[in-house]
């Protein structure tokens, strides 16, 4: 198992947005988890 100082739960834009602005500020280890629902809706 992989330790992470931040977890972000969603890669949607906020997600994703928040990932970008704590790597801009200096955090490390950043990991953005999101589900794969690749082609369920199809």
């Amino acid at each position: 198992m992989e330790r992470v100082n931040v977890l972000i739960a969603g890669g949607g834009v906020i997600g994703s947005a928040l990932a970008y602005c704590l790597a801009k500020r200096g955090v490390g280890d950043i990991q953005v988890v999101d589900l794969d629902l690749t082609g369920v809706y199809a």
